[in-house]
């Protein structure tokens, strides 16, 4: 058996900071990937800022069900110079995650992949977020 789609298992509260010459922030969407896992594995799951121009800050405040996933790790994009700062990866069922601030270049384009989150299905079968 297969745990539901782990959907947006998740609020994604997302406040995203784009840093340019004409404009010091603006709101950006954000989308996280959909995924199905059998209970004790793992799967990865892309976190995607959408119709970007010049990103140069962020922070997303992730929330998951912690009796269906843990997250058990995060990669930043590696074309994100100075990286992410993770707050929190205990199972209290929120991450967080903050650019430290981006030098040049900074990012732009119609899909810009944020960070990859691995997640560990803890629950049962059928369980969903």
């Amino acid at each position: 058996m297969r745990l539901s789609k782990i959907i947006g298992f998740i609020a994604i509260l997302t406040m995203i900071a784009c840093v340019s010459a004409s404009a010091v922030s603006a709101t950006v969407d954000v989308s996280i990937d959909s995924a199905t896992v059998d209970p004790g594995n793992t799967t990865t799951v892309n976190i995607t800022a959408h119709d970007v121009t010049e990103l140069g800050i962020f922070g997303i405040k992730l929330e998951y069900n912690t009796s269906v996933v843990s997250v058990t790790g995060v990669q930043n994009n590696p074309e994100i110079p100075d990286g992410i700062g993770v707050s929190n990866t205990t199972d209290d069922g929120s991450l967080s995650l903050v650019s430290s601030g981006m030098t040049t270049p900074s990012l732009t384009g119609a899909e810009v992949l944020l960070v990859t989150v691995t997640l560990q299905a803890v629950g049962d079968a059928g369980d969903e977020c």
